[in-house]
């Protein structure tokens, strides 16, 4: 008989509301979608929480469970031959498959068979497994007018049925539309004024769902309504002195409404920020009483800087407190020293928010306008006339262009910005003097300090400006590293060369260091060879070799880096020979040696008709994996499929090794990837992998993530997890037990018990010797049935179990 329950250890209940569940991590396969059977069922992440009572805990839909009460799941799937079943059934065939089971669809939630299959899934397929069981209640005719009944009921059981409740009624919240969402909650949209609508809909009705589904469903419902963001926060702001927790609950949506980007955890935000704009005491601590009066704004303003850079966070706050007793200290002085910290003569930005309340700006008219355009451009013109300081003026607009009642504003803004980032039609080539005019005009700086003040990435966005005037990449860099002075250039430049060896870049986290990638620019552009336009020495070339090689030891970036910098004419002496020797066997250029940057070229030039495998016989490994980096060449895909079939296919492994050293981050799991697609029989895989693993250290890492897979846990620790250290002694102990004497006169249950026995003492983890046992049960290389061992470790565990009914609909597991 299938065990009904598991009873659930109490301590574990207990610990499980004190797990943070935002410091889960997750393994992710690093194969595509489409080899998913690659990927062993069951993988989980890492234990997070170890010192609460002694235990694992691994995620069940929104929160944690312990890792016996998973094992004891998967020993309950592996003792069922429907439940084992359903692991070969897409998610939606097997829910429809337990829904056929279930007597009372109301009580879907609280069935064994239900928790079991979801219980037993890895975190990722979790998150699938969710979605589809979803779909499967909104569209079956035999839930789908019960939906909130089989919520309500599961949410009213206890453990795994209430989790699994919750998690599915969060989706359910988040796949409605805002019509929906009124049309559940039976208000009317158009009646409800903003502040009625934010308290009706709020923290009451989604905060018990969670923070995370609280702010998404929120923000879906407040964008609909207006895209004004200062309003919203004003409106949060104001509640507060309603509800004494209100403002609190609210944290993480005031944040978000307010922030221009994602602060790292030691930063202040928005709802700490207005906290000290509110406090008047804490005046005097930032700004001494000795400031002089002129001086107070700007020294108000370096100081909230110190706290955080986000200008823009600053000023929103200062524009939607500016009537707020308690910080009009702040208003106007520090405002206009955030969006205008420069002297000018000319008017402030609280001035320019005064003149644009006025309803005249809006009604501005000439009958000579035709467009829309015409219309921005002439209200633009009156702007200017007023002041003609246009960074400040798109400040001003930036921040208030959501304001209802000035709606022209938004046009005016775009339109700007249009000037600003339109130096003529893109071209391919553009000449060093014309890309440093385009790189010191007034429109480029006042476009890159603006972009400075919205965005947390401005340097690449600048870059796409650039590009869109020209594709010639290595001018840009030329020019861009002749005005790095200028600090702003130097952002973009290290943001253009990121883009070379495909690294992702962001402005932020690199703004208190200099580039390891303009450092290797800079070391080959004052090389000696460069500089007097002569071929380059070994000596030349090595030291440059060397010194990217100090920066990073990363060979495949430098590679990319290098044969960008090849386009460059005035570096390609220089450049082609570093890139040669860094293709090079060990760093060197054998006499009558085709040169790899001459190889790489001539292929990168072949039309797809004319590369055949002969062709690339001629070519090294480093130089076709390179080539297999730009499949975005017209060759690319056509070169990418012949470097497999010649390399991957290969009998050799120290090909095989040398290509997934060299084209993964990580080696092993890619390797494991390719061997599981030609060898289908895991038995065989691991044998092969023992035997050449004694000839070849690199394969320990290819068996490691082997029987990691197996187990169910990802491949992180490497050789030195105590998973792998268990199962290869294991691997071992069954190999020797061939010339051993201890097997002689015993009977297949002594048998199956000593080795279990044994087994155990290298782990108790009965899963992963369950799973051991069912890969390598075919192993005829043996001398004991593995099989039979099998078997024996589930009727072992079977026997141990008190006596229960089967597990399914109508079952009571109140202690899950």
């Amino acid at each position: 008989m299938i065990p009904e329950t598991i009873a659930a250890e109490n301590a574990v209940s207990n610990a499980i509301a004190a797990v943070p569940i935002q410091h889960m991590k997750t393994y992710t396969p690093s194969y595509a979608d489409s080899n998913r059977a690659l990927v062993e069922e069951r993988v989980f992440p890492i234990s997070t929480v170890t010192g609460l009572i002694g235990h694992e805990f691994h995620p069940f839909a929104d929160t944690f469970i312990s890792k016996e009460m998973v094992d004891k799941l998967h020993l309950i799937k592996i003792s069922s031959d429907f439940l084992r079943g359903l692991s070969s059934k897409t998610d939606a065939v097997a829910i429809t498959l337990i829904l056929d089971k279930v007597a009372l669809k109301k009580e879907l939630f609280r069935d064994d068979f239900l928790l079991i299959w979801f219980g037993t899934k890895s975190p990722k397929s979790q998150k699938a497994a969710i979605t589809a069981l979803l779909d499967t209640l909104k569209t079956d005719y035999r839930t789908k007018f019960i939906l909130a009944d089989i919520i309500a009921n599961g949410k009213k059981a206890h453990y795994l049925s209430y989790e699994l409740a919750t998690a599915v009624e969060r989706k359910l919240w988040l796949s409605l539309s805002t019509s929906e969402l009124y049309q559940v909650l039976g208000i009317s949209n158009v009646h409800l004024t903003n502040e009625q609508l934010f308290k009706f809909v709020g923290w009451n009705t989604f905060g018990i769902s969670g923070e995370k589904v609280f702010i998404e469903l929120m923000l879906k419902i407040l964008r609909e309504r207006s895209k004004n963001k200062i309003m919203w926060a004003d409106i949060i702001y104001k509640l507060q002195s309603d509800e004494n927790d209100f403002f609190l609950h609210c944290k993480g949506l005031f944040n978000i409404l307010l922030q221009t980007y994602d602060t790292a955890g030691d930063v202040v935000t928005p709802f700490d920020a207005v906290k000290i704009l509110t406090t008047p005491e804490l005046l005097n601590v930032l700004v001494p009483k000795t400031i002089p009066s002129n001086e107070f704004g700007m020294s108000m303003r370096n100081e909230l800087l110190k706290l955080s850079q986000d200008e823009l966070m600053w000023a929103k706050l200062m524009y939607m407190l500016r009537d707020d007793k308690s910080a009009i200290t702040f208003y106007p002085d520090v405002f206009d020293k955030l969006l205008q910290p420069y002297n000018i003569k000319a008017r402030t930005p609280s001035e320019a928010l005064k003149h644009l309340a006025n309803q005249d700006f809006a009604l501005m008219y000439e009958p000579s306008i035709v467009s829309e355009n015409d219309a921005h451009a002439f209200r633009l013109k009156k702007l200017l006339d007023i002041s003609d300081d246009k960074l400040m003026w798109t400040k001003v607009l930036h921040t208030l262009q959501y304001e209802e009642s000035l709606s022209a504003i938004s046009g005016v803004l775009h339109f700007l910005i249009d000037t600003w980032t339109y130096f003529g039609a893109q071209t391919n080539h553009i000449s060093f003097s014309e890309s440093t005019q385009v790189l010191t005009s007034s429109n480029f700086l006042d476009y890159s300090l603006f972009m400075r003040f919205i965005n947390d990435n401005p340097d690449k966005v600048v870059l796409e400006v650039l590009r869109k005037r020209s594709t010639d990449e290595v001018m840009w860099a030329r020019a861009l590293y002749n005005l790095q002075l200028s600090n702003y250039p130097s952002g973009v430049l290290d943001a253009l060369l990121h883009s070379w060896v495909e690294n992702p870049f962001k402005s932020i986290a690199t703004t208190e260091m200099n580039s390891i990638l303009i450092r290797a620019y800079d070391t080959i552009l004052r090389s000696e060879a460069v500089h007097e336009s002569r071929q380059p020495t070994d000596q030349v070339v090595y030291t440059i070799l060397h010194t990217l090689l100090e920066l990073s030891n990363d060979e495949m970036m430098w590679a990319r880096f290098l044969h960008k910098l090849q386009q460059d004419n005035s570096l390609k002496g220089v450049v082609s020979r570093v890139f040669d020797i860094l293709l090079s066997k060990d760093f060197k250029i054998k006499k009558g040696q085709r040169l790899p940057s001459d190889c790489v070229r001539s292929q990168t030039t072949l039309s797809t008709s004319t590369i055949d495998l002969k062709t690339l016989e001629e070519m090294s490994l480093d130089e076709l994996i390179l080539l297999e980096k730009w499949r975005n060449e017209p060759t690319g895909t056509r070169i990418f499929l012949l470097v497999k079939e010649k390399f991957m296919r290969s009998s050799s492994f120290e090909k095989m090794i040398a290509y997934a050293k060299f084209s993964s981050d990580n080696p092993s799991l890619y390797l494991l990837a390719v061997l599981r697609d030609r060898i289908k029989d895991e038995s065989k895989l691991a044998r092969l992998l023992q035997q050449v693993w004694k000839s070849n250290d690199d394969v320990q890492g290819v068996l490691c993530a082997l029987y990691q897979s197996w187990t169910g846990k990802p491949f992180i620790a490497g050789v030195n997890s105590d998973e792998f250290k268990a199962l290869d002694a294991a691997y071992e102990y069954l190999k020797n037990l061939r010339q051993s004497a201890t097997l002689a006169n015993k009977n297949p249950d002594e048998v199956c018990s000593l080795i279990l026995n044994h087994f155990y003492t290298l782990s108790n983890d009965v899963v992963m010797w369950y799973n051991f046992l069912s890969k390598t049960q075919t192993d005829n290389s043996f001398d004991v049935n593995l099989n039979a061992v099998l078997m024996y470790l589930v009727e072992k565990w079977l026997h141990q179990r008190r006596p229960h009914t089967d597990c399914g609909s109508g079952s009571d597991n109140r202690n899950w």
